[in-house]
């Protein structure tokens, strides 16, 4: 039987790349997530494979104690809140600039801009919530792995 290994090397970082395109919809510049089936398809096409873009990221999952700390940040406060509610969007928030470390993010001049709270705050909330989404599906048990 093999040991287990508990203690995480630094570099272990989940890769989650996001694809995504640039459209600009009567005078106004959005943003559209693709789901990865269809950024591969696109990028397949030589057609389309410029219209995709993809943003990469590298995360780290949470340790116990770090959910436990971020868990208790998030508690909610005041007179008319129940014992243990808590606040998902601060706990949101904090999880992303807890576990989001690095990015291929580059300014206008091709500079790296390294994954901040303050860049984090400055990204399209689309970004942000299909990142996270991506990274809780990753670090998360599927249903047949919870049957085990």
């Amino acid at each position: 039987m093999a040991k287990a290994r508990v203690k995480r090397k630094k570099q272990n970082l989940i890769r989650i790349p996001l694809y995504y395109q640039e459209k600009e919809v009567e005078g106004n510049f959005l943003i559209r997530i693709l789901n990865d089936d269809k950024a591969k398809k696109m990028l397949e096409d030589e057609k389309t494979k410029d219209e995709v873009m993809v943003l990469t990221t590298w995360w780290k999952p949470f340790s116990w104690q770090e959910q436990n700390e971020i868990t208790k940040a998030s508690m909610k406060k005041g007179p008319e809140v129940l014992p243990g509610e808590i606040d998902w969007l601060r706990f949101r928030d904090l999880q992303v600039k807890t576990c989001l470390k690095e990015w291929d993010a580059v300014d206008e001049d091709d500079n790296p801009v390294p994954a901040t709270p303050e860049n984090i705050n400055s990204l399209p909330a689309n970004i942000v919530a299909s990142l996270l989404g991506k990274y809780t599906e990753m670090v998360s048990l599927t249903e047949d792995e919870s049957k085990n």
